[in-house]
């Protein structure tokens, strides 16, 4: 047991380290401009769907929930990791209190994979069968560009560190 708990405590903290170092990577500026994207590629699809306006209500009805729950949740996780982090870089770190903040942070995390599995039900229960299988298959598509342009841009900038070296 005390074997596992290590190892969910140093994937944490590995997740922690890498997680915080790509936050604060990332510019607001850039992020403004990947979120206006991101809409925009939404409603597109959105309009794909040929939706009735009720399903369009009950979709953005949904999607400010879902958001304001998210931001929640992901304000939660944030102040958890830093207190973590604050803990693991003490001189004399407390094993129990860092167990009990990794605790809280796999907590959090259910929490975020619960309301992620809501949302697809409840997009389940909006769209017909036809309308959602045209949904999957466009985000599907949406995150396989991502995916490919995330691997490109992993790519360049090891090329740029092979440069510097």
């Amino acid at each position: 047991m005390k074997t596992a708990k290590r190892i969910v405590l140093s994937m944490v903290i590995v997740n922690l380290t890498f997680g915080s170092c790509l936050v604060s990577a990332q510019s607001s500026q850039g992020f403004s401009e990947r979120s206006k994207e991101k809409r925009q590629k939404i409603e597109s699809i959105m309009q794909e769907l040929n939706l009735t306006p009720q399903q369009k209500a009950q979709i953005e009805s949904q999607r400010n929930e879902q958001r304001e729950q998210n931001k929640q949740l992901r304000t939660l996780l944030s102040e958890k990791r830093k207190e973590l982090k604050q803990e693991l870089e003490k001189a004399v770190s407390d094993r129990a209190q860092i167990e009990r903040i990794a605790e809280e942070l796999k907590e959090i995390q259910s929490q975020r994979l619960d309301q992620r599995i809501n949302s697809i039900l409840k997009m389940k229960e909006i769209l017909t069968p036809e309308q959602y299988e045209k949904f999957r298959q466009k985000t599907r598509s949406l995150m396989k560009q991502k995916g490919k342009r995330m691997n490109a841009h992993r790519l360049f900038q090891g090329e740029q560190k092979e440069e510097e070296e």
